[in-house]
């Protein structure tokens, strides 16, 4: 009878466990919403035909401070894309601190009076473009 009844406990601890599972894989995850992303990138341009990647994008607003991650997919060619930053970029109010470019790989690091911004680009095969921007507001100065 103890055997029975530790069997019976077993397969619904089982069964319990692997209900939990299903329902945290099968829940929707949390998403960054485009309104969030573009409130953020208000003076930031994005690059013709790449598109948002919300779940893969973070966005964190306060009074004080606003960071984010925003991640952009497409097509196109890693040195079009440098360029495209190089040039509007300064149109937006941003300074080009420093750039390094090699292989498939680009980060230019830019500064405005309020933020700053790095854009990492990735170029992978088939002409897809990945761009990972982190952008932020700067922290106050000590006095």
């Amino acid at each position: 009878m103890k055997r029975m009844a530790i069997a019976v406990m077993s397969a619904l601890l089982i069964v319990s466990c692997s209900t939990l599972k299903t329902q945290e894989k099968t829940a929707p995850p949390a998403q960054t919403t485009i309104q969030k992303i573009e409130r953020i990138m208000n003076n930031i341009p994005v690059y013709p035909n790449l598109h948002y990647d919300t779940q893969n994008s973070f966005v964190y607003e306060s009074i004080a401070v606003n960071a984010a991650i925003i991640v952009l997919k497409g097509k196109a060619k890693l040195n079009d894309v440098v360029s495209f930053y190089k040039e509007n970029m300064p149109k937006y109010g941003w300074q080009l601190l420093s750039m390094f470019v090699h292989d498939n790989h680009a980060t230019m690091v830019f500064d405005s009076m309020e933020s700053s911004c790095t854009i990492d680009i990735k170029q992978e095969s088939f002409n897809n473009i990945v761009v990972t921007i982190k952008t932020g507001t700067k922290a106050p100065v000590a006095k």
